[in-house]
């Protein structure tokens, strides 16, 4: 679902690409229910994610239809790349013909040709960032670039990638950790939105993209990823992958609003009796503002609403029940908010 950001809000934000580089994308179709995806399809996969983790490249598993990790986004997503059965292997669209019999020669392959592709220069290229809001919703927002005149219909595709989550599967057990899933789009349509008019990109030009979904279920901001892919269409009707991009880390930044011009002070430290103390100096009268501690997956731990008048102030939250960790103050009123993190030691 499309959404365009016309308030500044407290984000979290992570580049996910930089810009005009080219990127690769390798693909594992699986299932829960299949043994080889359990066993020489589960090694290899293992091995090309941590080999390929410092190279621009998207691994992903998608699951098949009736597999208990299957989404819409990924049964949309492999109908489009083709072919049938599990685990397969591809490279952009290819597939690599991957057996029990030749892992180890394949993973060379895949590898060497993920160096070549990357060493191409990109035509089109997206840098994204993920943010994620105190209202509990994951937004993205992306810029393409296009180094090129292409004519024809481009699209954009922003994606949560979720590791280790940790689930069933044949020749693993109840509790195997699965590594990359692919699991959901920021768009209604698997391949996301249109670049541009859909019939010519002019080079030079830039196009920008605003998306927002609820944070998914089991969303860790510690390991899960977002990645942006672009797509080409085909006289055939298919799509092909271009280029994309993904993130690999999380940090905090807030966006300037009213609160936070309105604020002279903002502190947020643990005092002498342990409490987390929340430390305000306004220039002018708030009115009623909403003052919540998150932890860093966006759950509520307390809350309380004040009026804050000009001049200092202090809000105060107990920690006799929270664990030692990472949390995020933030302060909002109907439209803008203002957060910061602390660091609780117990």
């Amino acid at each position: 679902m499309k959404k365009i950001l016309t308030l500044a809000l407290v984000l979290l934000f992570v580049n996910l690409a930089q810009s005009q580089e080219q990127w690769t994308l390798v693909t594992k179709r699986t299932a829960e229910w299949c043994g080889n995806c359990g066993t020489w399809g589960w090694s290899t996969f293992k091995t090309l994610v941590e080999d390929l983790e410092d190279e621009n490249a998207i691994v992903v598993a998608m699951h098949t239809s009736s597999s208990d990790l299957t989404t819409q986004t990924s049964i949309d997503l492999l109908a489009n790349i083709g072919g049938n059965g599990q685990p397969r292997f591809y490279v952009n669209m290819d597939d690599y013909g991957v057996s029990s019999g030749n892992t180890s020669a394949k993973i060379d392959e895949i590898k060497g040709d993920v160096s070549f592709l990357n060493s191409l220069p990109p035509v089109i290229s997206v840098e994204v960032n993920g943010l994620e809001n105190v209202d509990s919703r994951l937004y993205a927002d992306a810029t393409v670039e296009v180094s090129e005149e292409l004519n024809g219909e481009y699209r954009l595709g922003i994606y949560v990638i979720q590791d280790h989550v940790i689930a069933s599967q044949s020749g693993q057990g109840s509790n195997a950790d699965h590594r990359n899933l692919l699991t959901e789009s920021f768009f209604e349509n698997a391949l996301g939105e249109v670049i541009g008019d859909g019939v010519l990109l002019e080079a030079g030009s830039t196009h920008t993209f605003e998306a927002d979904i609820p944070i998914p279920s089991n969303f860790d901001f510690t390991t899960d990823k977002l990645a942006a892919i672009i797509w080409r269409q085909l006289e055939n009707g298919q799509y092909i992958f271009i280029n994309g991009g993904m993130d690999r880390e999380f940090e905090i930044v807030s966006n300037t609003n009213e609160i936070e011009k309105s604020l002279t002070e903002f502190n947020v430290f643990q005092n002498q009796q342990s409490q987390i103390e929340v430390s305000l100096n306004a220039q002018k009268d708030l009115g009623e503002v909403q003052i919540n501690l998150l932890d860093l997956q966006g759950k509520l731990i307390q809350s309380t609403a004040q009026s804050i008048q000009k001049g200092s102030s202090k809000v105060f939250f107990e920690t006799n029940d929270i664990n030692a960790g990472i949390y995020v103050v933030s302060i909002s009123n109907a439209s803008n908010h203002q957060a910061k993190q602390i660091s609780i030691v117990k």
